[in-house]
């Protein structure tokens, strides 16, 4: 694997307005990912061709998302290996995931969830709101230098 090459990828990393002159390293992803040539520009695509909420309409250009995304779904399945393509749920981004998953367990008083002291928000606001509402425990766990 050639990370430099990988980088060529992403325009952003190609940012000339760096004014420290050095490669950029982009680790919150929680919030948003850098996104490579090949989906900003499939991301154009959308907004040229079908630009409309897919699986809640039945006009042409909901079909269309709808397909596509199935075809997506598909294509990330068989990149991984899956058996089927359901596996996979889109979602905007790790805060909604987060939240689906911490509300879907259906946790209680005395169930204990723990977290690091390196936690993006979107990985801690929801324990903490667990904590205070359903009794929850929430303990940090915190990192160490090495």
């Amino acid at each position: 694997m050639n990370v430099e090459e990988i980088r060529k990828d992403f325009p952003i990393l190609l940012d000339k307005h760096n004014k420290e002159h050095k490669p950029m390293i982009y680790f919150d992803n929680a919030c948003m990912s850098l996104k490579p040539e090949c989906v900003i520009s499939e991301m154009l695509r959308y907004y040229h061709e079908f630009s409309a909420c897919g699986g809640r309409s039945i006009h042409y250009l909901s079909r269309r998302v709808s397909e596509e995304v199935e075809k997506a779904r598909e294509e990330i399945a068989s990149f991984f290996g899956c058996k089927d393509a359901r596996e996979f749920v889109f979602v905007k981004n790790t805060t909604e995931a987060i939240n689906l998953v911490s509300y879907g367990l259906n946790l209680k008083r005395g169930d204990v969830v723990l977290t690091s002291d390196k936690e993006h928000n979107s990985n801690l606001v929801p324990w903490q709101m667990l904590s205070k509402k359903k009794g929850i425990e929430h303990r940090i766990v915190p990192t160490r230098e090495d």
